[in-house]
């Protein structure tokens, strides 16, 4: 990987020296009244943010660094595209693009003319090693677990994942610093509630197995377990496929049987092989019993379509009355926030199948104008720095130091239980007049309800406590089964050469179009899975659109990585 590196750095540097992108060698830096040099940002809009110019985090950063910020704002739904028009028609960006999700291939073409300056050689020097000194070497202090804050340690494997992601494989070039978030609450797939006084009421344990799942949601479906008098109301098990944040009950239906993650499902063998996760008998499995459920209405095709607030009317009624046996997704999403006598009946479900831990999300965060000058280059990557250290995460995130805000005493303990980072002196505010709203350069190894937060005693309401406590139990029993039941090797997330990338994208939109919408027709009973020529027939259909020369695609990036 080093040896990699060092020359992928080489030719960022040669790259580099060749790009057409301008005014590294011009003067024309706009200064303030008071000899600051001035720097415009351009960013999302959010409309919790009520004045950016006089914002507390912009204060920091222009104390902080010694300059005073501008701002330009887009649309929050259309920023990238807004972006990339500005640039064919020749317009002049910010000196920085903050929290625009720009994808890397147009990070990498666009970087490639000049337009983005490629921050490589901020972060490496010249033989390929990493800056440990310098502004670059905050962004090494962060990854590398030495800079004192990262109560969860990032591993090598997660290190290498992040790096890559927003490496230009064939330049060796850098053109974001990234946002990443390794929260572990936050990256747990799927979060299963079941409630405990239905199970009470029927005088039953919680299901450890797929067929003890079956008998209990056949006994809340055929029982008025809530007690309105009415039996066809109860839902045994609710979820969504679209609201996001965990939600999805039929990804977690199917990890009970088989690793399956809808956007890479490679698992791989003894010998190094990768083998795709929907085409395993374990997978026709799931498919079957999935239907099973599905015909005899103890899943609820709601599963497929409920929306974020169709999820909390239906997860937390206004009456009061719940209607959910078991429903599977964030607390902090899912539910409402006043419906405490309701969530108060759930308890977390261990799971007995795989505990997915998503990868680290990895998201463009802060991009620097190539077109200006070499010392306004410097100073953006400074700035950028200052937002990626401990410090400027948490801002970000959380607001003032001592008022939103303080680092934890020495021996607290955090709402999971373990060592805490930092203590919470307030809920986290909607009116986000502390913040940019958009968090668009952080790392952040912790996030609201993770393991290094710890809420100051008495700053808190009954909610935020009942919900900190529910997390603490369910992250336990996930960490446990993740343990104990998750496959030995799960494919890292791919990533492909620009060479590579059309194909893969290729052969990755047709089978998986493909694979999805067989689930589904299985799920739904249109096609029997249990049929062995319907599944041999479905296994040809992905076949013949190419799945050999996918996963040739798919080894060889393994294999370099």
């Amino acid at each position: 990987m080093k040896k990699l590196l060092a020359m992928l750095l080489a030719l960022s540097i040669l790259f580099g020296l060749c790009a057409c992108g301008g005014g590294a060698a011009g003067g024309d830096d706009e200064m303030s009244a008071d000899g600051k040099m001035i720097v415009k940002i351009g960013m999302p809009n959010g409309a919790t943010v009520v004045d950016l110019e006089n914002n507390d985090l912009t204060k920091w950063v222009e104390e902080e660094c010694n300059v005073e910020l501008r701002f330009e704002v887009y649309d929050e739904k259309e920023a990238a595209t807004q972006v990339n028009a500005a640039i064919a028609a020749r317009q002049k960006l910010p000196d920085i693009l903050y929290g625009i999700n720009l994808p890397q291939a147009t990070l990498e073409r666009y970087g490639r003319e000049g337009y983005y300056v490629d921050m490589a050689p901020y972060l490496y020097n010249e033989d390929g090693s990493e800056k440990t000194e310098g502004p670059g070497a905050t962004f090494w202090g962060r990854l590398n677990n030495t800079d004192g804050h990262n109560i969860v340690e990032v591993s090598a494997a997660q290190k290498g994942n992040i790096v890559r992601q927003v490496t230009d494989l064939t330049t060796g070039a850098i053109y974001t610093i990234p946002v990443v978030e390794t929260s572990l609450i936050d990256r747990m797939d799927s979060q299963a509630w079941i409630n405990v006084q239905w199970l009470d009421k029927l005088s039953l344990e919680k299901p450890t197995n797929s067929e003890e799942l079956y008998q209990v949601l056949k006994a809340f479906k055929e029982n008025d377990c809530n007690g309105n008098g009415d039996k066809n109301d109860e839902i045994p098990l609710f979820g969504s496929r679209v609201a996001g944040f965990g939600a999805d009950c039929v990804a977690w239906l199917i990890n009970l049987f088989v690793y399956y993650d809808e956007s890479h499902n490679w698992l791989i063998d003894e010998n190094g092989q990768l083998a795709p996760s929907y085409l395993s008998d374990d997978y026709r499995k799931a498919m079957i019993y999935i239907n099973k459920l599905y015909e005899e209405e103890l899943l609820t095709s709601l599963a497929w379509s409920a929306s974020l607030t169709e999820m909390k009317s239906i997860t937390t009624p206004s009456d009061g009355v719940p209607v959910c046996g078991i429903f599977t997704g964030h607390l902090t999403m899912h539910v409402r926030t006043d419906a405490i006598d309701i969530v108060k009946q759930y308890e977390p479900l261990q799971t007995w199948g795989v505990a997915i831990r998503n990868e680290e999300t990895v998201s463009t965060g802060g991009v620097i104008n190539g077109e200006i000058s070499q010392a306004k280059q410097d100073k953006c990557f400074e700035i950028l720095m200052k937002l990626w250290s401990w410090e400027g995460s948490m801002r970000q995130r959380y607001g003032v130091p001592g008022i939103h805000w303080k680092e934890a005493d020495e021996g607290a303990k955090s709402d999971l239980g373990l060592d805490a980072e930092y203590n919470l002196f307030n809920p986290i505010s909607g009116q986000h007049t502390y913040q940019w709203h958009k968090i668009g350069c952080a790392f952040n190894n912790m996030a609201e309800m993770e393991t290094a937060q710890a809420a100051e005693a008495g700053t808190q309401d009954e909610w935020y406590n009942l919900r900190q406590s529910m997390h603490a139990e369910s992250y336990r029993l996930f960490a446990e089964s993740e343990k104990n039941n998750n496959p030995a090797k799960v494919c890292p997330v791919l990533v492909y050469t620009e060479d590579e990338r059309e194909n893969a994208t290729h052969y990755l939109t047709n089978i998986g179009d493909r694979y999805r919408q067989a689930g589904m027709e299985f799920m739904m009973g249109v096609k029997d899975a249990s049929n062995q020529s319907v599944w041999d027939a479905y296994v040809k259909q992905v076949e013949d659109l190419g799945h050999a020369e996918h996963k040739a695609l798919a080894q060889k990036a393994y294999d370099r990585q």
